[in-house]
């Protein structure tokens, strides 16, 4: 089976879903990726809510090419949060980053669903849950 829920190669069988953890720095993003390696699922990393904003889309897209750079066999996806700011989400979709979570609530909402298809990207409505004192792991 593939990691990541993804079907089997000649199976019907679905993969386990992705390993999932919030991260605040680059030591929890590896300590989490040697995790999911260890278990055999793929990973994907998460933002805390409005991380966006705080710690910014440059900073947690290279941390997420990082741990794909000393993980290469590991499947890695990423969700950054960016609360209501509608310029952190442009900003996130144009480095590269496929899934960004942001308020539907917000009016900006219509015309990123738009650019997010442009740029081959996925809004996922809502916010990351958090504060987090250290990393947290769900499935």
């Amino acid at each position: 089976m593939r990691p990541g829920g993804i079907e089997a190669e000649g199976t019907n069988l679905p993969s386990p879903a992705p390993l999932i953890h919030v991260v605040r720095s680059l030591d929890q993003a590896l300590s989490a990726a040697a995790e999911a390696e260890t278990q055999g699922l793929a990973l994907r990393l998460e933002s805390e809510a409005g991380a966006g904003a705080h710690v910014g889309f440059g900073w947690f897209a290279s941390l997420v090419d990082l741990v794909r750079e000393r993980h290469p066999g590991l499947e890695v996806t990423s969700c950054l949060d960016c609360a209501d700011l509608p310029a952190s989400a442009i900003g996130a979709m144009r480095r590269g980053l496929r899934h960004i979570r942001f308020s539907a609530a917000s009016p900006a909402w219509p015309r990123l669903q738009g650019m997010a298809a442009a740029f081959g990207a996925k809004l996922e409505p809502g916010s990351c849950p958090g504060p987090f004192k250290d990393t947290q792991t769900r499935r």
